[in-house]
C-alpha cells in the first residue's frame, strides 16, 4: 500500500484577547438558481443576473460574460446607444461593468454602498457595513448556490465557473491583480461536493494526505489547490482597474422598481443581489448569513483547514490580508447585517479549543 504523504503545517496560534474584529454578510441565495434573463420595462431594458448565493466570486466572472452576450445578442449586437446602468458594486455588478467598459460602453454603477477600506465590522455600528463581495472568504469553490437543478442549468454553471477560474488563473500569471492567489486546502471532512461542484477539466491536484501540527498528532484529510480572491486587496485593485476604464460611481439607493425611469439610461443591469427581493418583488430571493471571527494576520499560514468538531460545528480557517479568519457559521432569513457577540464568541473559542492540543497547553486567558 501506498505510503501517503506527510505534511507538516504551522499552526495558528489563537488567543482570545488578539481577536481585532468579525465580519458578517448576507449571501444572496435564490430557489431555482441565478436569474439570468432580460425584460421590458417601459423604456428600460433590464438584464437580470442575481441569485448566487455563496457562489459569486467563484462563477461571478463567466456569468457576468453570459449576461452581456445575452444582452448584445437582443440588442443586434452592437446598439447604438451606448450608456449603460449597472446596479450593484459587487463581484457581479464589478465584474459586468468591467466586461461591458472594455467592450467600450459608458458605464455607470449605482449602489447603496461601495467597496471600503476594511471589510472588518463592529458589534455596534449603526452606519453602513462592508458589501458581502468583501466580507466574504474569497476562495474559488464554485458551489452554495443552487446549480444543478436541470441539466442545462448544470452545464451552464460549469461554464461559468470554468470562465471564471480560468480568468482568475491569467490573473495571476499575468501578475495583474496581487489580491488573487493559489492556496492549498486541506479538509477533514468529504470534499465530495467540491469535486462534484468543479468542472473535471480543471486540475484542483486532489490528494489523500497527513497533516500534522506538532510532529505528535497525525489527521488524515483531503487537500487540493485552488485560488484565493482577497476581497480587501482584490476588490480595490478592481475598483483601480474600472477607474482607469472610465466607469463611474453613484451612491443612489433604489426602493422600488418605479425609480428606474429615474435613470438617463435605457440600458440596465440588475446584479442587486438580495435586493432584487423588495426591488423586483422576487420572493425567490432570500439571505443567508454568514459570520467570522477575525485575529491578528500571520504571513506564515497561507493554507486553508476545515475540520468538523465534536460539538457539531465546523471550523474553517481562512488566512486573509486583514487578519487569520475562522468561521462557518450560516442562518437562513436573516435579514441582521450586524455581527453578533455571542454567535463570534462561539466561533472564537472553537478555534481556541482545537488549535490549543497543538500549541497551549495553559489557557490563554
Amino acid at each position: 500500500m501506498k505510503q501517503k504523504k506527510v505534511i507538516k503545517l504551522t499552526p495558528p496560534t489563537v488567543k482570545l484577547e488578539e481577536r481585532i474584529g468579525q465580519k458578517a454578510g448576507l449571501r444572496p441565495y435564490r430557489k431555482g438558481g441565478v436569474r439570468l434573463e432580460t425584460e421590458m420595462y417601459g423604456d428600460k431594458k433590464i438584464v437580470h443576473n442575481y441569485g448566487h448565493g455563496g457562489g459569486g466570486v467563484s462563477v461571478g466572472f463567466g456569468y457576468s460574460l453570459e449576461a452581456v452576450e445575452i444582452f448584445e445578442r437582443e440588442t443586434m449586437v452592437y446598439p447604438t446607444n451606448r450608456n449603460i446602468a449597472v446596479l450593484g458594486s459587487g463581484y457581479i455588478g464589478l465584474y459586468t461593468a468591467y466586461i461591458l467598459s472594455r467592450r467600450g460602453y459608458t458605464v455607470t454603477i449605482y449602489s447603496d454602498n461601495f467597496v471600503s477600506s476594511s471589510s472588518l465590522s463592529q458589534f455596534d455600528q449603526t452606519d453602513s457595513f462592508p458589501i458581502t463581495s468583501q466580507v466574504a472568504g474569497g476562495i474559488w469553490i464554485p458551489s452554495f448556490y443552487e446549480y444543478n437543478n436541470t441539466p442545462k442549468i448544470k452545464l451552464l454553471h460549469e461554464k461559468c465557473a470554468r470562465i471564471t477560474y480560468n480568468f482568475y488563473k491569467d490573473c495571476i500569471e499575468n501578475k495583474k491583480f496581487k489580491g488573487l492567489s493559489y492556496r492549498t486546502v486541506y479538509s477533514v471532512p468529504s470534499i465530495q461536493d467540491v469535486q462534484s461542484c468543479t468542472p473535471k477539466d480543471i486540475d484542483m491536484k486532489y490528494q489523500n494526505v497527513l497533516i500534522t501540527f506538532d510532529e505528535k498528532h497525525f489527521i488524515e484529510c483531503y487537500s487540493y489547490q485552488t485560488i484565493l480572491a482577497d476581497g480587501d486587496i482584490f476588490l480595490p485593485e478592481l475598483i483601480s482597474e474600472l477607474d482607469r476604464l472610465k466607469v463611474n460611481f453613484v451612491k443612489k439607493h433604489f426602493d422600488q422598481k418605479e425609480d428606474l425611469f429615474q435613470l438617463a439610461e435605457s440600458y440596465v443591469f440588475n446584479c442587486t443581489g438580495l435586493q432584487s427581493k423588495f426591488l423586483f418583488s422576487d420572493n425567490n430571493v432570500f439571505p443567508v448569513k454568514g459570520q467570522l471571527a477575525v485575529f491578528k494576520p500571520n504571513k506564515d499560514i497561507e493554507y486553508f483547514f476545515i475540520e468538523d468538531l465534536p460539538n457539531g460545528d465546523r471550523l474553517v480557517l481562512f488566512p486573509l490580508s486583514v487578519g487569520l479568519t475562522y468561521g462557518h457559521v450560516a442562518s437562513s432569513d436573516d435579514y441582521d447585517n450586524k455581527p453578533t457577540k455571542q454567535v463570534i464568541d462561539k466561533i472564537s473559542q472553537n478555534a481556541y479549543n482545537y488549535f490549543k492540543q497543538f500549541t497551549q497547553p495553559n489557557p490563554s486567558l
